[in-house]
């Protein structure tokens, strides 16, 4: 992830203060990767961490606000109530009323809007929090994939612990995945698709859309 243009005032604004926080030890990454748990197969791989309905399950209280990125840059038409708070940050966004309280069935539902809009997870952390919000970002909005893109800060964001494997016997090279990855990770070439390995994040949105379900999810660290 080259860089490519300065920062605005927004961006700048969240890098000083991820800097700040890692500086003084507080946090080691702002942001986290987390597949879409459509894209795993739960009799393969069992890894609640990594999932996002499994990190809501833990959560006392759920809020659900616009995404404050897309409200800002208006760059793109998707959709803007896909952005969740949990606990007590929801709670005191709730009584700012700037957001509201869902359950986990709602949730459920928002993350499937998402995914359909592609949309990439991910959990974000604070000081003193652990998860403290999980986001449904686009590339051209998102604070945290814009600082990355534009760069090359991938310290500030892990990547999951999936990597998206293409079975290129059944790959017909339609193209799909390619307009699904903000990554640059899947390219469509000569009429067939190529993939580069170190430039997934494993956000598995590459996988819902694939017409013959030629690609899967594996765990990234048994990838050879």
């Amino acid at each position: 992830m080259e860089k490519e243009t300065p920062l605005d005032a927004f961006l700048e604004k969240y890098l000083i203060k991820y800097d700040q926080w890692m500086a003084k030890g507080q946090i080691s990454f702002s942001s986290k990767v987390i597949p879409i748990s459509e894209s795993i197969d739960s009799k393969q791989w069992v890894m609640p961490t990594e999932q996002v309905l499994r990190v809501l399950e833990s959560a006392d209280s759920i809020a659900l606000q616009d995404c404050v990125c897309r409200t800002h840059y208006k760059r793109c038409e998707k959709p803007l109530d896909v952005c969740m708070l949990l606990n007590q940050v929801g709670d005191k966004v709730v009584a700012q009323g700037k957001a509201r309280h869902i359950s986990l069935e709602e949730a459920a539902d928002v993350l499937k809007k998402a995914n359909e809009s592609g949309l990439v997870h991910m959990s974000l952390q604070m000081p003193d929090h652990e998860v403290f919000a999980l986001c449904s970002c686009c590339s051209c909005c998102c604070h945290d994939l814009q600082i990355v893109k534009r760069t090359g800060r991938n310290d500030i964001m892990v990547i999951s612990d999936y990597m998206a494997v293409t079975d290129f016997d059944n790959c017909i090279h339609c193209g799909d995945c390619e307009e699904r990855c903000y990554f640059d990770a899947r390219i469509l070439q000569d009429a067939e698709i190529e993939f580069d390995s170190e430039k997934c994040v494993g956000c598995g949105l590459c996988v819902t859309t694939c017409p013959v379900e030629a690609i899967s999810m594996s765990d990234r660290w048994s990838v050879v």
